[in-house]
């Protein structure tokens, strides 16, 4: 025991000064927020949007916390909920402004639309269609922007109908053909 403590170290001594492996290599990847968008293009925490002022967090946490409300709200709450989404759209907007490239945009511009998606009126389903196309246009090869196009796909199908089957009718002037 006494001969491996003393060999131990010397390894770690070795392999720990060694720029071999200190170095990373050229193709290495990073997969860290400031990396993978650039630092200098990512929006500051502590950096305000929109007419609100609002935080990229407060601006996940209001979507997070009207679509927890959504399902319960009743009519009349539904307009508070989705002017407060709105705002929300204005802060997104004004962060994608400033910011075009920040790694938030494409998941906070699709938890936006699905949002909008579950509220049943015009106005909301129209903003989910926008915040849906911008995110595929605007960051096509980003896994929000899959989800966006599949989300987008299945608003665009036609609904499902149950399978009745349709007994052809003819109608009343219609005379049965005979081969004379």
């Amino acid at each position: 025991m006494k001969k491996i403590a003393p060999l131990s170290a010397l390894i770690f001594a070795v392999l720990s000064s060694s720029p071999i492996w200190l170095a990373t290599p050229a193709n290495a990847q990073s997969t860290s927020r400031g990396d993978f968008f650039g630092a200098s293009e990512l929006a500051p925490a502590d950096a305000y949007f929109g007419r609100f002022r609002m935080s990229v967090l407060g601006m996940r946490n209001a979507i997070r916390d009207v679509a927890v409300r959504i399902d319960r709200a009743s009519s009349d709450d539904l307009p508070a909920l989705y002017h407060k989404l709105t705002m929300v759209e204005d802060a997104i907007l004004d962060l994608k402004d400033q910011y075009p490239q920040d790694s938030w945009l494409p998941q906070l511009g699709l938890s936006l639309a699905q949002a909008f998606a579950r509220m049943s009126f015009p106005g909301a389903q129209i903003h989910a269609n926008d915040e849906l196309d911008w995110v595929i246009a605007e960051y096509p090869t980003t896994n929000q922007a899959y989800y966006a196009d599949g989300m987008r796909r299945a608003r665009l199908a036609p609904v499902a109908t149950m399978d009745v089957p349709i007994e052809p009718t003819l109608p009343s002037y219609a005379v049965p053909y005979s081969a004379h």
